[in-house]
């Protein structure tokens, strides 16, 4: 109710002549009287008098000065929507219903009527933030700029600390006066070279490599400045001129150069085109191969080619191409005496007292390996198609391979001063197991250098057994007068060649994947040397960073991506138009008032009922007659000295199987810790009793407080 400032009654008398106060006191008090009647006030309307009311209409206005009448009518007038048992004081919210209205619709004015409904607060979740969105992904391009020789105000300093001092500062080159803002900064080693990387963005012109770049900080009410020598001469990339072919993904690209203190760039050949196989071509032809051998082609892609030999040398340049081969069925006898009655030998059935010239005789088996020699022609059936790397060799008589007879030796120097017929000796490497190769030397040039070797039988086969290609053994030539010759024993029979696809198309360099990059490299003194593999015709010219490195790029989280937090959309939930509650109370509590009053239209509401343990849903002094305490043991009732307490609650209104805590909080608990509980289960045939898991109880008695919480 509002105070009157200047009230009638109080200046009637000075308003009146001279005459009529002397003369008529009771007409002034009269008057006075009459006034004062009329300036009464009164919290109710209606009972307010005229001057009263007349004088302080305006200041009724004021929600902090009005009467409660007049509050009624406000409230039914902008607070229409609004519950009466608002638990918030409505004054307040009228006082703040211009503000409210202008909000409407945003996250601010829902906060502010669930306040104002329940006394809660709330949280907003957003559907359309999982909805599963083609190309939706945030892809993140990271730059970087790399320093050495920090300095502080033109002092050395190699901590971290000086590094750090880049952080959310802006750097500026001194030569090129290029600028950027370093979002953070890292120290590491790279091929043994420290290497202090700052992570930059707002980027502006280009950075060169050995400039020093300046940044300045505050300390100790002084204005500082770092700096640091950008790193020069980096490894970013690799142009190709040519793309060469018969490259493999995993080929290394050779940096080169003459630089003194260039060094650390790591680079491999990281993509090549695909094709078929048209064409092998025969880089050596190995040993001991036959007219139909097939060839083995693998590849980590193509497939379905498939080629054979179509011809071999068998001009005996490197072998004999026909070997009479003897195998033995006896191996299980081969410790028996020669004069033995029995050999234990199965010919036609067990044969005892059996002889060496019948029994030994038909356990021996002869065959002929013939028309053998170098795989000079592969004839390709079908090309296949995708091979990126193929890998080609021959599966060859795997009999003979299992033999081991040497079958091919190479001249790698001839030296001076031999002899035809100089023998050739094999030596073994240490524990391995090949024996009966012999050679000779069997042509030489007028100044005696060897142009001609081959194997000699010397009791076994030419080439001798038991070698194997992993590790076959040293040629030595035995001369008087010779030095220098250097031979190599290079297959076994069926083994030893070498193969390659004839497709220009397949290897040539596509993509090259820089590892390391290195530091100190220049334009002028830096090549790539790619003659090392392939078919060494690739040409690659290194491309130098000058200041900025830019990584390659990388998703910063899953949109876009399948997973299980992203979800297909809908036309109801998962969408772009929809908002979710989740407030303590049910959606039926609050979705008429939040529609009326608050929700955007074109916007559809949902309600997420939240839940905490510490919420208390009802609470009920009960008397010793509405709680029993019983205490068991597996399942008989006994009177003390269990850990368990059984417990019936009349008409607690929960239904069977639900998760339900029991607190004990007051009352006579002398030996139940005040605490919650989870009920452990509900005894099917009577909903009302639960079982609970509690320790150190003895007795209890009389009223006892519980707390029933439904989850």
């Amino acid at each position: 109710m509002a105070n009157t400032n200047t009230k009638i009654s109080t200046v009637v008398a000075s308003q009146l002549p001279f005459f009529v106060r002397n003369d008529h006191p009771n007409f002034v008090a009269f008057l006075e009287a009459y006034y004062e009647y009329l300036e009464q006030a009164n919290n109710t309307l209606q009972y307010g008098k005229t001057t009263e009311r007349a004088k302080n209409l305006l200041t009724y206005l004021d929600i902090d000065n009005t009467l409660d009448d007049f509050s009624e009518k406000l409230y039914q007038r902008f607070l229409y929507f609004l519950p009466k048992n608002t638990v918030a004081d409505k004054d307040l919210i009228l006082k703040n219903a211009k503000d409210f209205y202008r909000s409407s619709g945003s996250e601010k004015s829902i906060r502010f009527l669930m306040r104002a409904l329940f006394n809660e607060e709330i949280e907003f979740y957003y559907p359309k933030r999982d909805v599963l969105r083609a190309s939706d992904g945030k892809w993140y391009i990271e730059r970087s700029l790399r320093i050495t020789e920090e300095t502080i105000n033109g002092v050395a300093n190699n901590d971290t600390a000086a590094l750090e001092k880049f952080v959310s500062r802006k750097i500026t080159g001194n030569t090129s006066n290029a600028s950027a803002k370093v979002e953070s900064v890292s120290r590491f080693f790279d091929k043994n070279i420290r290497v202090d990387e700052l992570i930059i963005s707002q980027v502006k012109g280009d950075f060169k490599a050995g400039e020093t770049i300046r940044a300045y900080f505050d300390e100790s009410t002084q204005t500082k400045m770092v700096t640091g020598r950008v790193f020069g001469g980096i490894l970013n990339g690799v142009k190709i001129v040519n793309p060469g072919a018969s490259y493999r993904r995993g080929d290394p690209v050779i940096v080169v150069s003459t630089d003194v203190d260039a060094n650390g760039a790591v680079a491999v050949v990281d993509k090549v085109s695909t094709g078929n196989i048209a064409a092998i071509s025969v880089l050596s032809g190995g040993a001991g191969y036959r007219i139909g051998d097939f060839m083995a082609i693998s590849d980590p892609e193509g497939l379905g080619a498939n080629a054979y030999i179509s011809a071999v040398n068998t001009d005996e340049k490197y072998h004999q191409n026909s070997y009479n081969v003897i195998s033995a069925t006896i191996e299980n006898i081969q410790n028996a005496l020669i004069n033995n009655v029995n050999y234990g030998l199965y010919y036609t059935g067990f044969i005892a007292g059996s002889n060496a010239n019948t029994t030994l005789a038909n356990s021996l088996a002869s065959w002929q390996f013939s028309n053998a020699g170098p795989a000079s022609v592969i004839v390709v059936n079908e090309p296949g198609a995708g091979y990126i790397s193929p890998s080609i060799g021959v599966f060859g008589n795997t009999m003979i391979q299992r033999l081991g007879i040497l079958g091919r030796m190479e001249i790698i120097d001839g030296g001076l001063n031999y002899q035809a017929n100089d023998k050739i000796e094999f030596i073994n490497y240490p524990e391995t197991y090949g024996y009966g190769a012999r050679g000779n030397v069997t042509q030489v040039a007028a100044n005696g250098k060897i142009t001609e070797v081959k194997f000699i039988a010397y009791g076994e086969l030419p080439g001798g057994l038991g070698y194997t290609m992993d590790q076959l053994p040293v040629a030595n030539v035995i001369t008087t007068t010779g030095n220098g010759a250097n031979i190599m024993v290079t297959a076994i029979l069926g083994a030893g060649g070498e193969f390659k696809e004839a497709n220009s198309i397949i290897g040539r360099i596509e993509r090259v994947l820089i590892t390391a990059g290195g530091s100190s490299y220049t334009t002028q003194n830096t090549y790539i040397d790619m003659t090392g593999s392939g078919d060494g015709t690739a040409n690659l010219q290194p491309v130098l960073l000058e200041g900025i490195i830019t990584k390659p790029g990388r998703y910063i989280n899953d949109d876009g991506h399948l997973s299980s937090f992203n979800f297909l959309q809908d036309r109801d939930y998962y969408q772009n138009y929809s908002f979710v509650v989740k407030v303590k109370e049910s959606i039926d509590a609050y979705r008429k008032i939040l529609r009326d009053l608050v929700q955007p239209a074109g916007v559809k509401l949902f309600g997420e009922h939240v839940h905490f343990l510490s919420d208390v849903d009802s609470e009920s002094s009960l008397a010793s007659s509405n709680i029993e305490l019983r205490y068991y043991r597996d399942g008989t009732y006994i009177s003390s000295g269990s850990n368990n307490v059984r417990i019936h609650l009349l008409n607690h209104g929960f239904a069977n199987n639900n998760n339900v805590y029991i607190e004990f909080n007051s009352g006579d608990t002398t030996n139940l810790t005040n605490g919650i509980f989870l009920v452990r289960n509900v005894v099917a045939s009577n909903a009302n009793t639960f079982n609970i898991t509690h320790s150190n109880t003895t007795t209890s008695s009389g009223a006892v407080t519980v707390i029933l919480i439904n989850t």
